[in-house]
C-alpha cells in the first residue's frame, strides 16, 4: 500500500543520512508513526534492509559519500600524487604537457608546471624537491624541479611509460606499454634496475606490501603477469579475461583484484597460488578500469569509464555499497593518505574530482599517518 511505502522512504531517509546535524525530514512533516499500515517498526525495517540489499548500487546511489569540488586543472588529468606531508597533490594533465600543483586544504589549483611530451604520471620524489614525470609521448622518465620546474634531466624508458606505482625505498614500477616491458625505476639513482618482459600492452602494476611480487595486467592478451622482484624473475603468468587494465593488491596481500575492461568484472587473484579465486560484476559499471584500496584497508574504488562512475566496494566482503557520479571517462584515482577523501581524473571532461569519505568507512588514524590538512 502506499501508506507503507511512504512509511519504507521515511526509514530510508533516516538511514541514509550521514552528513552534520539531523536529516531533513520535511517531506514527513505530516506523517506520524503508528502501527496501522500493518507492520511493526522492525517489520518495516528490515523490509527496507532487505530491499536495499536486494538491489545493487545503481549510479548515483552514494550514501554518505560528499562531491566536494571539481577542478579545471588542465586537458586530460591522469595520475594523481600527493606530497609526503599530504598538503600537495600533483596531477599529471597529459593535453595541457603540464603538472597542477593542487593546494588540498582548499582544493584550489595553487600552479602549473609546464612539462613536455604527454605527462601520465607525476610523483613526488624522495627528499620532496623534485618530480618524476612520465612522458608518455616522450618514451622517457623525466624530472622536474618543484620549485621552479626546471628539467632537471631525462631516462630513456622504451616507448609510451604509463603510471608509477611506489614499492618502497625509492623506487617504482612503470609499465611500458610499446614494448611490452616493465620497469624498476630507482629514484635514488635515477636509473632503471631491472626489467622483466610481460604480456601484450602492459598497464599500470601493482606489489604487494612488502615490495616482493609484483602485478602487470597485458591489455591485448587478457593476462597478468607475475614477478618476483626479490628473486628477480617471472613466475607466472595469469589469465584473467578480456582487457584486464589495472588492479591492486588487497590487504592482507592475499589477492590482487584486477579490473577486467571487456567483460565489466573485477577478477581476484590468490597470490599465493596465482590462481583466478573469485569475480564480482554486481554493482560494477560499464569499462571499469583500475582498482585503488584506501589506505586503512576498508574500502575499494572501481573507476567505470563507460557509465563515468565509480564502484565502492566494502572490504572484506567485496560488496558494491555505492556507484559515484563523476566526469567522463574516469581514469584514474587516488585516496588521500588520510583515508578521508578520494580524487578522480576524468580524462573525457577535463575535470579532477573529490568526494569525502564517510566517517563510518574511515578506521582512526594511527600516530604515525600524515596530518590531516585544514578542509580535508
Amino acid at each position: 500500500p502506499a501508506d507503507l511505502r511512504r512509511f519504507r522512504d521515511y526509514l530510508r531517509a533516516l538511514t541514509e543520512h550521514d552528513g552534520p546535524g539531523e536529516p531533513d525530514l520535511s517531506a514527513f512533516a505530516d506523517f506520524s508513526q503508528f502501527p496501522r499500515y500493518g507492520a511493526t517498526f522492525a517489520q518495516n525495517a528490515r523490509a527496507v534492509a532487505e530491499e536495499r540489499a536486494a538491489r545493487p548500487p545503481q549510479r548515483g546511489d552514494a550514501p554518505g559519500f560528499e562531491r566536494l569540488a571539481v577542478l579545471d586543472v588542465g586537458l586530460n588529468p591522469h595520475q594523481i600524487a600527493f606530497s609526503a606531508d599530504g598538503r600537495t597533490a600533483y596531477v599529471a594533465a597529459a593535453g595541457s604537457d603540464q603538472v597542477a600543483v593542487v593546494d588540498v586544504a582548499t582544493r584550489t589549483l595553487a600552479r602549473t608546471i609546464p612539462v613536455r611530451g604527454t605527462p601520465l604520471a607525476a610523483v613526488p620524489l624522495p627528499g620532496g624537491t623534485s618530480l618524476a614525470v612520465t612522458r608518455f609521448g616522450g618514451e622517457e622518465i623525466a624530472r622536474y624541479r618543484i620549485s621552479d620546474g626546471a628539467e632537471l634531466g631525462a631516462l630513456r624508458t622504451g616507448g609510451a611509460p604509463s603510471l608509477l606505482t611506489p614499492i618502497g625505498e625509492g623506487r617504482f614500477l612503470v609499465s611500458v606499454e610499446r614494448t611490452d616491458r616493465v620497469h624498476v625505476f630507482d629514484a635514488r639513482t635515477f636509473d632503471l634496475a631491472h626489467t622483466y618482459a610481460t604480456g601484450r600492452r602492459p598497464f599500470p602494476a601493482a606489489a604487494t606490501t612488502d615490495g616482493r611480487l609484483a602485478f602487470v595486467p597485458a591489455y591485448d592478451d587478457g593476462t597478468v603477469t607475475v614477478v618476483d622482484l626479490w628473486n628477480d624473475t617471472v613466475v607466472a603468468r595469469v589469465e584473467v579475461g578480456e582487457r584486464p587494465s589495472g588492479g591492486a593488491v588487497l590487504p592482507g596481500d592475499l589477492e590482487y583484484a584486477v579490473a577486467v575492461r571487456g567483460e565489466d568484472r573485477i577478477a581476484f587473484v590468490n597470490t599465493a597460488s596465482k590462481e583466478v579465486v573469485g569475480s564480482l560484476s554486481e554493482g560494477i559499471g560499464a569499462s571499469p578500469f583500475s582498482v585503488v584500496v584506501a589506505p586503512d584497508g576498508r574500502l575499494a574504488f572501481v573507476n567505470n569509464t563507460a557509465s563515468h562512475d565509480v564502484s565502492v566496494i566494502a572490504l572484506p566482503e567485496k560488496r558494491v555499497i555505492a556507484r559515484l557520479p563523476v566526469g567522463a571517462q574516469p581514469i584514474v584515482m587516488a585516496v588521500h593518505p588520510s583515508g578521508a577523501t578520494l580524487w578522480v581524473s576524468s580524462e573525457g571532461s577535463h575535470e579532477l574530482t573529490v568526494f569525502r569519505i564517510p566517517e563510518r568507512w574511515r578506521a582512526a588514524r594511527d600516530g604515525g599517518s600524515p596530518a590531516l590538512p585544514a578542509g580535508v
